[in-house]
């Protein structure tokens, strides 16, 4: 099983916080990623993938929704990103389709 830190920076999670977690990931809020142009936001995304590579932890930035987002964030070392960019949200039996055409296509069903 893996853990995720869901909204990170937010709320009641912060640095301190993490140290010692036993989480896998660690998931940007998409409050920081929407500014993501301005240098401020710069400097605080890249705070927060420092810190959680420093722990071993992997990064995900939530709301991802310009190339522009995206390339910033792959620029930070960001390691996954997730957001209207690349899907809206898709109901259930769309994901199992999905997952069924990807297993037929490379055998597997």
């Amino acid at each position: 099983m893996r853990l995720a830190i869901d909204d990170f920076g937010t709320g009641h999670w912060s640095f301190a916080r993490v140290q010692g977690m036993t989480a896998d990931r660690i998931k940007i809020d998409k409050s920081f990623i929407q500014d993501i142009a301005q240098r401020r936001s710069i400097a605080v995304v890249e705070a927060i993938i420092t810190m959680a590579r420093a722990q071993g932890l992997d990064t995900t930035a939530e709301g991802v929704e310009t190339n522009e987002q995206r390339d910033a964030l792959i620029s930070l070392g960001c390691d996954n990103v997730q957001g209207f960019l690349l899907s809206r949200p898709i109901s259930r039996g769309q994901i199992i389709a999905l997952f069924g055409a990807g297993k037929r296509a490379h055998g597997i069903c």
